[in-house]
């Protein structure tokens, strides 16, 4: 079950066990695990811990999946629609705009945005991996491209997730001052050389950033 934020995911003990999620799993970069008072994960995901759970997911299918895609920009289309930007895709996902596209029915122009991950890597190293999927998935440039990298600065401000980075602390669900100012995601020096070099291999930087912490690091990274 995934909470309206799409960033919080709570999830049973067969969906635990299934992604391979107990006591001693590590919190990934960009997430959070919620565990309980002995250790033990509580079945709570927050932003990127999400995605150990959704790839162990069974995938429905790219037929199916091209069919609902479709659908909505069908949708879409008939409200005056007619671009749409992709804020964090991946390999699967653009399959599914190919797919629709070489059976003559992406009436849609798609604009994907490569997610990056795995962010303590080099800068690089991570902007390599996107100028790569950008040459990958360059199929026409007026209907499908993936020129745009996608950056997570935090998470989300709502109770009781408080992933987004925050100048002054959270409050409790009190309305008492806490300690908390939420994660940092990325040290400002390593933003700074990922932001730098997406620009100068061309490419546009999205960054979801939330608190405004999070927005002031965004800044200074493109300034």
């Amino acid at each position: 079950l995934e909470d309206a934020s799409g960033h919080t995911l709570f999830a049973n003990s067969a969906a635990l066990k299934a992604a391979h999620i107990d006591a001693s799993t590590k919190n990934p970069v960009g997430g959070r695990i919620e565990r309980g008072v002995d250790g033990r994960p509580t079945g709570t995901l927050r932003d990127s811990a999400t995605d150990i759970v959704l790839h162990a997911t069974p995938a429905p299918g790219l037929a199916f999946e091209a069919a609902q895609l479709d659908k909505a920009f069908s949708a879409m289309r008939a409200v005056g629609i007619t671009s749409v930007q992709d804020a964090d895709a991946d390999e699967h996902d653009m399959r599914i705009y190919k797919r629709l596209y070489d059976q003559g029915r992406l009436a849609m122009r798609v604009r994907a945005t490569f997610g990056l991950k795995r962010t303590g890597r080099r800068a690089d190293v991570l902007i390599a991996e996107a100028i790569r999927f950008r040459d990958r998935w360059a199929i026409y440039p007026e209907y499908l491209r993936a020129d745009a990298v996608k950056i997570f600065a935090d998470g989300v401000i709502e109770y009781p997730a408080h992933t987004a980075a925050l100048l002054e602390p959270y409050l409790d669900d009190s309305g008492r001052p806490t300690h908390d100012r939420g994660p940092t995601y990325w040290p400002q020096s390593h933003l700074n050389s990922v932001v730098a070099a997406a620009d100068a291999a061309g490419l546009t930087v999205h960054i979801h950033a939330i608190g405004d912490r999070a927005v002031r690091s965004a800044l200074d990274a493109f300034a």
